[in-house]
């Protein structure tokens, strides 16, 4: 399981298709979630800090981890 996760995103950074998110759906337990971003401008300051709200409402009750990333580009995080 742990194995088809991390080749998946992966393949997901370096090939944001349609195409993976139909494999993720066959290949990974109904029980994970997989938040994708991107970031197409970091305003001049390539230090960003980024993560994601969630929930049933929009209230979004829920939050992931507050990570750093470093410049524009996807980052991801897996909800178990």
């Amino acid at each position: 399981m742990w194995l088809d996760l991390i080749n998946f995103l992966n393949k997901f950074i370096k090939e944001s298709t349609r195409k993976n998110l139909i494999y993720a759906s066959r290949k990974l337990p109904c029980n994970i979630s997989i938040f994708v971003g991107v970031i197409y401008n970091d305003g001049g300051d390539p230090i960003l800090k980024v993560w994601f709200q969630y929930g049933e409402t929009a209230a979004y009750n829920h939050e992931t981890p507050k990570r750093i990333k470093y410049g524009v580009g996807l980052f991801c995080e897996v909800i178990l």
